[in-house]
């Protein structure tokens, strides 16, 4: 199944106005740059070629300054998606050789040195969305590595657009397997519940860490997020009445350790929170006039959080009454 098939099933009226982006996914089955891009440039930056270790048809190089912008395709606010691409380069620094690079994997990282991907978010009228209209992160990696985001289109997003940078001259990326997929059940609201799912470089759902956080390797193998003091989450979909519960699964380390959940409302302005001080679940009804919500951790290694609605008014009810 080609990777946009969902589309037709998410918002088939809009893909319908899309058949170039039918494409995209295919891995680069056609020779035609055009096909995939809005910019298929003319003086060599980018081009589709054969590459040792990709796995599609073709993989798109970007070489020196070159920036690749995929076709626009239809997206839905309320519809969890998940980006997946291969990437590897050539020239300059990489994470192989700089551990500190690491650092450039979350969310909001350009960094001058470094190939990356950024998906930008349009309105129906397909202006860019204001405020948080798009996310960040750098492909450090020298090798082929397979790089994933897992996440909600901002409030009034429409359409999605996937740009690739290679911002300096010297370098040259190779990108393989690109997939936007409607996101399998996680068996929570929220983005990317179980932390070391897919290792230490995915921060779907965060945006950018508190100093010094990170997703680490305990002795013992565990993947988790050592989320320092105040590290913050994207928003997601939230305003189906009813009754909520939010578990984790964290060891406290350091000061105030707690799992927030932040309530906005359509104007993403905080209007209540619930703490959760153990590993939960804690039980709550959500408050009127919510939109959004986001979490906010402070002081976790933090396994696992979810956010799942669980019934009506009067399952929260049941729950006290056991």
């Amino acid at each position: 199944m080609r990777a946009f098939a969902f589309i037709g099933a998410v918002v088939a009226s809009l893909a319908a106005s899309e058949p170039a982006a039918a494409r995209f996914g295919d891995g680069f089955a056609s020779a035609d740059l055009a096909a995939y891009l809005d910019n298929p440039a003319k003086n060599g930056t980018l081009a589709l070629v054969r590459a040792d270790g990709m796995r599609g048809k073709r993989a798109l190089r970007l070489k020196d300054k070159a920036q690749a912008t995929f076709k626009m395709v239809p997206v839905d606010e309320d519809t969890k998606y998940t980006l997946t691409l291969r990437a590897r380069f050539d020239g300059g620094e990489a994470l192989e050789d700089n551990p500190r690079f690491d650092t450039f994997v979350t969310d909001g990282s350009k960094p001058p040195m470094l190939p990356h991907r950024e998906i930008e978010f349009y309105d129906a009228s397909r202006k860019r969305v204001r405020g948080r209209g798009s996310f960040a992160s750098a492909m450090p990696l020298r090798a082929w590595q397979s790089y994933r985001d897992t996440f909600y289109p901002p409030m009034r997003a429409a359409f999605a657009k996937l740009i690739i940078r290679t911002p300096r001259a010297g370098l040259t990326c190779y990108v393989d397997d690109v997939k936007l997929e409607k996101t399998p059940d996680e068996g929570a609201i929220n983005c990317n519940p179980v932390q070391g799912r897919y290792g230490l470089y995915d921060y779907s759902g965060w945006r950018r860490p508190a100093s010094g956080g990170k997703i680490v390797r305990l002795d013992d193998g565990k993947i988790v997020f050592d989320t320092k003091y105040g590290t913050g989450g994207m928003t997601f979909p939230l305003s189906r009445g009813g009754t909520y519960a939010l578990s984790a699964k964290r060891t406290g380390n350091g000061y105030n350790s707690v799992v927030i959940v932040h309530f906005l409302n359509g104007g993403l302005k905080k209007v209540g929170e619930v703490a959760l001080r153990g590993s939960g679940p804690r039980y709550f009804l959500l408050p009127d006039g919510v939109k959004r919500g986001a979490f906010l951790v402070y002081s976790n290694l933090l396994e696992e959080v979810r956010l799942n609605r669980i019934g009506d008014e009067k399952k929260i009810n049941e729950v006290r009454a056991k």
